[in-house]
């Protein structure tokens, strides 16, 4: 009984922070089912102008196929269907099924137009009939991907296909889910409406387009589920949408406004090699990478602000010579819709040398499971967890109930301070200052509490799978032959492995280091060595 209030609790906790919006279409969609893909077919005859979309280079190959085999391979994970594709196959879980269902493949050159075409057909028999059921998610890919198809390769027995999700589209946008799958929508039905020249369409995309970036997208330019991964594939609409969109429209001079910023943002947060710090639900392979995307806004003419900051997404970037350190001090965002966020406030990323040293592992799943919680968890991250607790309440794969709140006390070029509350339940408040010197930085974690037992506060610090460490004295250690991690000597370290998650279902064995606290002050010294 008493867990069942506790889970009630947690519902409510959750549930509060939704839209009205929200609740009254989890509620109409749950009543009213989507039909099958006939039924919004249009009667008008399909009439269509090609769009010009820039080049997007190679694509890795997503199917092989060999006389009546079908081979998929999607997040590192494969099948093979043999005759018939099941485009309801489920084995390897949701996100695996969607992407069966993207149509990417469409822009797999390695496969010859016709194959091409005939899997595409393939998929929307199944949804014409209905053995396929209408998803806006999935539909708005597909309608992305198919019209980039149409405008290079004409076929006039996928138009009307395309078309009449469009149409299901547009009475079925996610107000549900809102954030990024509401604006996925958006891309799809404006693209959709300049595409077939409907002009309802393309002022609904416009409207949907203009309230969503000017939500979305936040000052410093970042996209508001603030993971670097989604802002990449949210990024890559904005620049596609300039492909294609008039340079003379006023839409195309605000969406620029908008592109530049989250250049501006992307380039900040982007560590010189390339690679991007693995906050919230990010990992690789999915999304496009940084330098890719730089060179298409290159070819678009776009500039970023120079001396960019971080400071609406609650990011802050430290660099010089020697150290590149990106680090968190936000908490849940949006959060009317925090499925994409993790309880992972003041954790840090560390390069040294441009290499990286301290990093967030990533994830590795959608599938709701204990692997999915744990990757969402407090001690999945670079900050103080206490007894194994999260500092916000994340459950159920895509949930969040109770949610911190973050201060900041001190931000300067070389100095920062900041508290959270995230077990202020317990009467505790979790403090983190960040001192950056030229060859040397200094964390110092403090737990405010007078009733709480110390030995409960731990922190553990995740190395990228290349870093080579060496224990150096009981508190010290030499990180590949050049940097020095010191810790203050009233603590308990013990060296652990953990998964790395280099792309979905893909995953390393790594070094971490489990650091407990005896007093209530953590001090992290990273010294460059001569």
């Amino acid at each position: 009984m008493i867990q069942k209030f506790k889970n009630l609790g947690k519902i409510i906790r959750t549930v509060s922070h939704l839209k009205p919006i929200q609740v009254a279409y989890q509620l109409k969609y749950r009543l009213i089912k989507p039909k099958p893909l006939r039924a919004y077919a249009l009667n008008n005859s399909v009439h269509y102008k090609p769009l010009s979309f820039l080049e997007l280079g190679k694509v890795d190959d997503m199917v092989k196929i060999e006389d009546n085999t079908y081979i998929f391979q999607f997040l590192n994970l494969s099948n093979t269907f043999i005759g018939e594709i099941d485009w309801n196959f489920g084995v390897h879980g949701k996100l695996w099924n969607y992407n069966l269902q993207y149509m990417d493949w469409l822009k797999q050159k390695s496969l010859g137009v016709q194959q091409r075409k005939e899997l595409a057909n393939s998929i929307y028999k199944n949804l014409w009939k209905g053995s396929l059921i209408l998803e806006p998610y999935p539909v708005s890919l597909r309608i992305m991907n198919g019209i980039r198809f149409l405008s290079a390769y004409e076929d006039n027995n996928l138009a009307p296909y395309i078309k009449a999700e469009a149409n299901f589209l547009t009475k079925r946008l996610e107000y549900h889910l809102l954030a990024n799958h509401l604006l996925e929508n958006a891309f799809a039905v404006y693209m959709a409406g300049s595409f077939f020249k409907e002009d309802q369409w393309i002022k609904l995309g416009e409207k949907l387009l203009r309230n969503e970036l000017n939500e979305q997208i936040l000052k410093d330019g970042a996209h508001f589920e603030l993971s670097p991964m989604y802002h990449q594939i949210i990024f890559f609409r904005v620049l596609e949408l300039l492909t294609y969109v008039s340079p003379d429209s006023i839409l195309y001079s605000f969406v620029k406004e908008k592109a530049i910023k989250m250049l501006s943002w992307l380039k900040t947060i982007t560590f010189i090699n390339g690679s991007i710090p693995h906050f919230n639900d990010s990992t690789d392979g999915i999304a496009l990478t940084s330098w890719q995307l730089f060179k298409i806004a290159e070819k678009l003419g776009l500039k970023e602000e120079f001396n960019h900051n971080l400071n609406e997404s609650g990011f802050r970037k430290f660099q010089n010579d020697n150290f590149e350190l990106v680090i968190d001090v936000h908490g849940i965002s949006p959060r009317y819709q925090p499925g994409h966020a993790h309880a992972d406030t003041f954790t840090f990323c560390l390069n040294h040398n441009n290499q990286p040293i301290i990093v967030d592992h990533g994830i590795s799943t959608y599938n709701i499971s204990e692997r999915r919680n744990y990757e969402r968890s407090t001690p999945a991250h670079n900050t103080v967890s206490i007894n194994g607790a999260n500092s916000s309440e994340v459950w159920s794969g895509f949930r969040v109930g109770r949610k911190l709140n973050c201060k900041i006390i001190t931000d300067k070029n070389n100095q920062l301070v900041a508290t959270h509350n995230g077990y202020g339940k317990k009467g505790i408040e979790v403090q983190r200052e960040l001192r950056f010197l030229p060859n040397e930085l200094t964390f110092i974690d403090t737990v405010l509490s007078k009733k709480h037992k110390l030995e409960e506060s731990q922190i553990i610090l995740h190395f990228h799978p290349t870093v080579d460490l060496f224990l150096d004295s009981a508190s010290s250690f030499i990180i590949n032959g050049s940097l020095q991690l010191k810790f203050n000597s009233v603590v308990n370290v013990e060296e652990i492995s953990y998964f790395f998650n280099s792309g979905f279902n893909n995953s390393i064995n790594a070094k971490a280091l489990r650091v407990t606290l005896k007093t209530n002050e953590l001090i992290t010294t990273f010294k460059s060595l001569p």
